[in-house]
């Protein structure tokens, strides 16, 4: 599938599913206090593009254009993810040293002592130069941790939750300061029952296999 044709069906399934899109100059394209939820998010950034949800209006998002950074909010459960693009936070140090750094960073600012780690390949969609989409296996880095809010732009930072990021280098053929990380992180509160929290948990894995397309 070509990019013009992603666009194509981004819109078409904003059209058809009623979710939001990021059509404005405003960094926001849902009000941070708002209580009305979408059936799903539209992502569309410079380095990726694809749709966040489950078909319940239960979502809300916020997106940083500069930062290629999107907020999405599961409404009922006050849980949030963050789904970014960044270059690397060493760039002298190979794909496995950044990706322990990212991860670091952020348990860092959640507070979090300890942390289950482990290693997930994932088939992702990758257009590059615009020549069309390509799928390639990726390797990510899986950190699962209980701590406070790494950060949030809707909740207390105080709240306890469980921590889960996933990163990857999408570029790990390019040179060590030129490659490009994906990052993906869940924060779900502690007291969301566990069924519920598995099942976020896939609509965030679910998202990396099927419904996003970086842009490269």
């Amino acid at each position: 599938m070509s990019l013009k044709s992603n666009w194509l069906t981004v819109l078409a399934l904003v059209l058809f599913t009623g979710c939001q899109t990021p059509v404005t100059e405003s960094n926001a394209f849902s009000s941070p206090d708002s209580s009305r939820g979408d059936n799903g998010i539209v992502l569309i950034l410079k380095y990726y593009v694809g749709i966040f949800g489950d078909d319940q209006p239960t979502w809300g998002g916020m997106y940083y254009r500069k930062e290629n950074l999107s907020i999405i909010a599961h409404l009922p459960t006050k849980s949030e993810f963050f789904i970014y693009v960044r270059r690397p936070e060493d760039e002298k140090s190979d794909i496995t040293n950044n990706l322990h750094l990212i991860v670091n960073r952020i348990k860092e600012k959640s507070g979090a002592t300890e942390a289950k780690e482990t290693w997930e390949k994932i088939a992702q969609k990758v257009d590059v130069d615009k020549k069309g989409d390509q799928v390639i296996n990726l390797n990510y880095l899986r950190s699962e941790s209980v701590g406070s809010r790494a950060d949030t732009d809707r909740y207390s930072k105080s709240d306890q939750v469980v921590t889960v990021i996933y990163g990857a280098c999408l570029t790990p053929e390019r040179p060590a300061a030129k490659t490009i990380y994906s990052v993906a992180i869940a924060m779900i509160p502690v007291d969301v029952p566990k069924e519920e929290r598995e099942r976020l948990l896939g609509v965030l894995s679910n998202f990396l296999r099927e419904k996003i397309t970086y842009l490269l």
